[in-house]
């Protein structure tokens, strides 16, 4: 029970008690609205809304946060003895057109005062009769819920509704980095992300690098690239604004917000290499089996195993693993370098003194020495359908080579059905600058029938947290895409580019709605 108090006789409405309780039970409230429980008609404004119970309570509550929520005032026209002549930001006493308040909503040719009839009632003008004043004082519309319950609110009360909120908060909810000045090494990309008021649709985000926008760049994310800038002191900034065409007026520039950081990039940093690849995806039959292509880079030749691992994947959740893959490796040429079918058959020895040997003997693995070149693993399975593992390792990341790329194309469905590409980095204490490619709707070029349309990419550290996803590359990082030289051919395909320390990683291919389809995920070693 709200006891009556002094502070507003009129209403009888208990304030004090109010704040009592907002104080020891929730004091960190927003807004305060007080429902009296009397069907009489009846509401107030002021530091705490107030309305009754009466079948307008809705539409007197609405009415009266516009009064505690947006300081507007009240547009009758029926004298109020004693009411302070103040004006708000729908009120005024100005006649004169070109210096009212609300000038920026006038429409070329409306008269002004402007006549109370529906001819002008769907726009902004001068109307008299507001503020307890039947003479003398103008509102903005013909009408509005200050003035009319049931009715909406006037242009130029949303617009001040909205600067409101703006002010209360503004439109940028938190940044990461939080920090404003940091130092980054070349080669290294430091991911800039905005959480912005919700709902984001009426904002806009535009990055500028010292000083100069980015057009691109419209994104809550921007990577910041060093490699594209040089080393020395940078400058990042973000704007975030309000476009949704309610502000006209905004003179505190609330409804726009400024974030700054500065960037003191330093001298390179020694790179790490791939030195093992892997890739999961769903064997069918066709041209639907799971390809695992790479590139080995350098002067030397490079001793590579390479398995396709189908039973011993159900000891990880997987129900319906290829029961029994087969492996063949292929050179640029097309030509048979090396097959397998169950990895005891062939190269046993060897296969176990390497430590890698597979844990189910259906499963098939070679050992083989190859020059640089492009190369292809395929897995197939026998006469069966499943999901399975293609993986290449290095075992030997002190020859003067290396994994410079690796690609796998495989059928993406639902649920666990999707295409996994796993990558570890090692060798040096730096970072190894990579790319990462999901591609579909491209395929159809190459011959490929039923390619996923529209590829989501993820990229996952070791202990599973997502570090970086993307759909549609030209939604973010697109000039570090385009500057490395690998840019996807078709706007709907993802693409990530980072810099990532010694370690494994994961990337992840799935449909944005939920389609199937053949996709390739490639991953590039930019040095």
């Amino acid at each position: 029970t709200i006891p009556p108090n002094d502070i507003d006789s009129n209403y009888n409405d208990g304030e004090g008690r109010v704040f009592n309780l907002l104080a020891n039970l929730l004091p960190e409230y927003d807004v305060a609205i007080l429902l009296v429980n009397d069907s009489k008609y009846g509401g107030s404004g002021g530091p705490v809304a107030i309305a009754s119970t009466n079948q307008l309570s809705t539409e007197i509550a609405i009415h009266e946060l516009g009064h505690t929520v947006v300081h507007l005032g009240d547009e009758y026209s029926d004298f109020y003895p004693g009411f302070p002549d103040t004006e708000e930001p729908n009120t005024t006493t100005q006649a004169n057109p070109a210096l009212v308040k609300w000038k920026a909503w006038f429409v070329p040719g409306t008269p002004y005062p402007t006549p109370p009839t529906l001819d002008f009632a769907s726009i902004v003008g001068l109307f008299e009769g507001a503020h307890y004043h039947a003479k003398g004082w103008f509102r903005p519309q013909l009408n509005c819920k200050m003035r009319t319950l049931g009715t909406p609110f006037c242009k130029v009360c949303l617009e001040a509704a909205a600067l409101s909120f703006y002010d209360l908060s503004p439109p940028i909810d938190s940044v990461v980095p939080i920090a404003p000045s940091l130092g980054l090494f070349a080669p290294e990309i430091q991911s800039f992300i905005l959480t912005l008021k919700q709902p984001t649709t009426p904002l806009s985000v535009k990055w500028a690098v010292d000083g100069n926008t980015l057009p691109a760049e419209t994104g809550s994310i921007f990577a910041f690239d060093t490699i594209l800038l040089g080393s020395g002191p940078h400058m990042v900034d973000v704007l975030a604004r309000d476009v949704s065409g309610r502000i006209r007026t905004d003179p505190g520039k609330l409804s726009q917000e400024t974030r700054s950081w500065h960037i003191d990039v330093n001298g390179p940093i020694a790179l790490s290499q791939p030195i093992n690849v892997s890739t999961r995806g769903n064997v069918l039959g066709g041209e639907n089996v799971l390809i695992g292509g790479f590139i080995v880079g350098g002067t030397t030749p490079k001793k590579l195993i390479i398995r396709a691992i189908g039973p011993s994947l159900q000891q990880y959740g997987i129900t319906n693993a290829l029961s029994d893959p087969a492996l063949q490796i292929f050179g640029s040429g097309g030509n048979v370098l090396a097959t397998n079918d169950n990895w005891r058959n062939t190269q046993e020895s060897e296969i176990i003194a390497s430590g890698f040997q597979p844990q189910d003997n259906r499963e098939s693995a070679i050992m083989i020495t190859l020059p640089a070149g492009a190369y292809t693993a395929i897995v197939r399975g026998n006469n069966v359908t499943g999901i399975a593992l293609v993986e290449v390792y290095d075992l030997d990341e002190t020859v003067g080579s290396d994994l410079t790329n690796i690609s796998t194309r495989g059928f993406v469905q639902g649920g666990e059905h999707v295409l996994i590409g796993g990558f570890v980095l090692g060798h040096q204490n730096g970072g190894s600058r990579i790319m990462v490619r999901a591609i579909g709707p491209s395929l159809s070029g190459f011959g490929i029938a039923g390619p996923l349309q529209d590829p989501v990419l993820d990229l996952y550290n070791s202990s599973g947290t997502r570090i970086a996803t993307d759909d549609d590359w030209k939604g973010s990082q697109e000039v570090a895409i385009e500057a490395s030289g690998f840019s996807p051919s078709d706007s709907r395909e993802a693409a990530i580019v980072s810099v990532l320390a010694p370690g494994a990683y994961t990337a992840i291919v799935r449909s944005h709605d939920n389609t199937s389809g053949v996709a390739l995920v490639e991953v590039y070693d930019l040095h």
